[in-house]
């Protein structure tokens, strides 16, 4: 099974401080900051990701759809919303995938749950997004240190007292 996650765009950019703080200067630059970090986290969790974007208000805008690294982008055509196409995406995904949203709007989440797909929200995502990088710099470090790579470097604490008590007893 798939792990898709599709993303509202401009929710998502809109409700980050740093992208949405991008976005008075530059709405390009603050896409590609976007789909920067995205790609990164499709790569690292092994994620499909599908980020999808309104372009139902620019006249004689036939949509567009390609990738960009790991990521799928879809700029919906002119009179159809980014949430239409999100939602025909979830319907088609679902057959065969978990999917999750990334989006804060409270109507388009009432209708992806209703769909059998889980919401996340925008905050929710930077969250992840966050601790995701904050793991990989950490295996970066632990690769880069020179060090020899012990099991007991990658389990928690709770594990190690287990398997230490588990040795420990006489048999």
């Amino acid at each position: 099974m798939n792990f898709y996650l599709v993303v509202d765009g401009y929710n998502i950019l809109n409700s980050w401080p740093e992208l949405s703080k991008m976005m008075e200067d530059s709405i390009e630059d603050a896409r590609d900051r976007l789909i920067h970090l995205l790609n990164n986290y499709a790569g690292y969790k092994h994620y499909k990701i599908i980020l999808v974007f309104d372009g139902h208000k620019v006249k004689d805008n036939i949509g567009e759809r390609y990738f960009n690294g790991k990521v799928e982008i879809i700029f919906s055509p002119y009179g159809i919303s980014a949430d239409h196409v999100i939602e025909k995406e979830v319907g088609k995904l679902l057959k065969e995938n978990k999917v999750f949203v990334a989006t804060s709007d409270k109507l388009q989440q009432e209708i992806i749950w209703s769909k059998g797909a889980y919401r996340v929200s925008s905050r929710e995502l930077l969250g992840e997004l966050e601790k995701t990088q904050k793991e990989f710099n950490e295996l970066l470090e632990r690769k880069s240190s020179g060090k020899r790579n012990y099991l007991e470097a990658n389990l928690n604490k709770d594990v190690l007292a287990k398997l230490e008590k588990i040795r420990r007893k006489k048999h």
